[in-house]
Parts: structure tokens; C-alpha cells; sequence
């Protein structure tokens, strides 16, 4: 590779770059707005005839510049024990590509529940076997319509081990509070923890 090349964005109004003048042409530089989600990558290639072609090719830094934020909150964290958000989007539902965790159901749920894809999800990070001879043991109620579990798995935790009823629904792992009680755990919504009872 001869080159690696930011993407950049220049100002509306900026014009006339190449002439003479030295200050012009710093200023317009100092004012370019960098892009850092994109990586112009320039490639030189040589042809049969000897004359050479430039091969342009983008890829995306995203991954790289996440990956670094997350070492840095997670540094900041560690030293300062603050959490620098409150609050996540959660990008591609919850399918089967990317376990998301296990969230506490503040709702009216009595048992805790997962769906399929992210059970599949999670086989796929951790070992684990679905039980499914409780098919049919928990009918769990989402807005309109509801599901039947088509059976369960043995989730181990930091409080203990839980059971999850499996959803043919994309919903994501659900503890529920009466599993929570069952559990000797309870949430302090006000500091935002799980406790021991």
C-alpha cells in the first residue's frame, strides 16, 4: 500500500487552496473537519502498460474507534467507580448474532423468560443445554399477543443459578422479580443494585 488517506470534509465557502498564498492554504487546513468513521484507503496498482492506476477502497474504523472507547470507560470506571452512561440502544434487536445479557423484568412477569435467538446466542458464548421436555410449561403475554414456551435452560449467575422459559419471541433474557425473591435478591432501584435479601 503506498498510502493510507483520512476521509476528510472541507468548509462550503473555502476555495482557491492552490494558490501562492502560504496563510491561506494553513488556514484551510487547519479548518478541515476530520471524518473518523471512514478510511480511504489509496492503492497503487501496476498495469500491463507500465502506467500506474490508483484503486480506491473505504473501510470503516467504527469497530476500532468502539473498541477504544470501551477501553477508556472501562479504565475511567476502575479508577473513578462512575458510569459514564445510564442508559444503552441496543442496535439489530435480539436475534441470534450477539448475546445481550440478562435484563431484570420490572413488569408483571412471574417467571423469567428468554427468547429463542438469544438462547441460541448464548449456547453459542457459553456452554449450556435447552431442557425441552417443559415445553409448554409458561405462557408468557407481550402487548397484543402471547407465547408459549417451548422449554428452558439453566442460566449460572453471579446471584445463582436461574431457569429461563424459552419464547419463540425476540425478546431478550428477562429475570423476573418473583424469580428474584425466589432467589434471595431484590432490586434497589435506587441506587440501581441487586442485593441479598
Amino acid at each position: 500500500m503506498d498510502s493510507f488517506i483520512q476521509d476528510y470534509e472541507g468548509r462550503e465557502n473555502e476555495h482557491n487552496v492552490h494558490s501562492d498564498n502560504g496563510e491561506q492554504i494553513e488556514q484551510y487546513n487547519n479548518n478541515l473537519e476530520i471524518d473518523t468513521n471512514t478510511l480511504l484507503l489509496e492503492l497503487a496498482n501496476d498495469t500491463e502498460d507500465n502506467t500506474d492506476k490508483i484503486s480506491n477502497y473505504l473501510a470503516s474504523t467504527y469497530e476500532i474507534s468502539l473498541y477504544h472507547k470501551l477501553c477508556d470507560q472501562s479504565l475511567y470506571h476502575r479508577l473513578t467507580y462512575e458510569d459514564l452512561t445510564s442508559s444503552y440502544v441496543v442496535e439489530g434487536g435480539y436475534t441470534e448474532n450477539n448475546f445481550r445479557g440478562i435484563i431484570i423484568d420490572t413488569g408483571a412477569a412471574t417467571n423469567s423468560t428468554a427468547g429463542y435467538d438469544q438462547v441460541r446466542a448464548y449456547l453459542r458464548e457459553f456452554n449450556g443445554k435447552i431442557y425441552f421436555s417443559t415445553l409448554g410449561a409458561v405462557k408468557a403475554y407481550f402487548g397484543v399477543g402471547g407465547s408459549i414456551s417451548i422449554g428452558t435452560i439453566s442460566v449460572p449467575t453471579s446471584i445463582r443459578e436461574v431457569i429461563f422459559h424459552i419464547l419463540n419471541a425476540q425478546t431478550p433474557f428477562l429475570l423476573c422479580l418473583q424469580g428474584m425473591d425466589r432467589l434471595g435478591v431484590y432490586l434497589n432501584n435506587t441506587t440501581n443494585e441487586i442485593l441479598r435479601n
